[in-house]
């Protein structure tokens, strides 16, 4: 009985891990900065911390390296390329893609995006060549901004586009989000896709056994 509590326990924290949000920190302000949350743990990401430069170590004896290199191994595409042409391989990358893109949205709907701050400034050379940035910016920024909308649940909490007509003015971005996601929804999401991958190999498998066999009877 002890032991299955202890195990229970085990389990059960696990699980509590798993459902614990994960915080990405994003900011842009003349640099990108990433630092990641979870729990108790906070990890600076970008920019990387300057490591202490360490004692250099005694160089071990060079080995000789032989003339002749090992064979490069052929990856799965490879071979099926190899094997079967070229129309099958489009066929593989496009089931593969489809599964990929059914995978990646459902992991996306399972972000949520807070605290977004987007504050912009606009400059050129000129009033009116500031006019015309200013014109593609916010053609870019807005649909850009509606394209993720579409697939991520965003809270904004400020949005600005200006432009800067003084003479000798420049161009400013800041940008800030927090982005929340449970590891549990990542690991199910990847697990689904290695799964679908899995299943798509066997299937292009079983359809060139079946080919080559009616091939034979034939």
């Amino acid at each position: 009985m002890t032991a299955l509590a202890i195990v229970g326990g085990i389990l059960a924290f696990l699980a509590l891990l798993l459902f614990l949000p994960l915080h990405l920190l994003f900011r842009y302000e003349e640099g990108f900065f990433l630092t990641i949350k979870y729990a108790f743990l906070k990890f600076q990401v970008v920019p990387k911390k300057e490591k202490k430069p360490k004692k250099e170590k005694k160089k071990k004896a060079e080995e000789p390296s032989s003339s002749e290199e090992a064979p490069k191994k052929e990856s799965a595409f490879q071979k099926i390329l190899k094997e079967e042409g070229l129309s099958a391989v489009v066929h593989l990358l496009g089931e593969l893609a489809h599964h990929t893109g059914r995978a990646a949205k459902s992991t996306l709907s399972r972000i949520h995006v807070h605290d977004v701050v987007i504050d912009l400034v606009v400059a050129g050379e000129d009033a009116a060549d500031t006019g015309i940035q200013y014109g593609r910016t916010c053609a870019a920024v807005y649909s850009a901004f509606g394209v993720l909308c579409n697939f991520l649940a965003m809270q904004i909490k400020a949005f600005s586009v200006i432009p800067d007509f003084r003479e000798g003015a420049k161009s400013s971005a800041y940008l800030y989000a927090r982005i929340q996601i449970r590891p549990f929804f990542l690991i199910s999401s990847g697990i689904g896709l290695i799964w679908r991958i899995l299943v798509t190999m066997i299937k292009a498998k079983k359809s060139k056994t079946n080919t080559q066999k009616g091939g034979a009877v034939a």
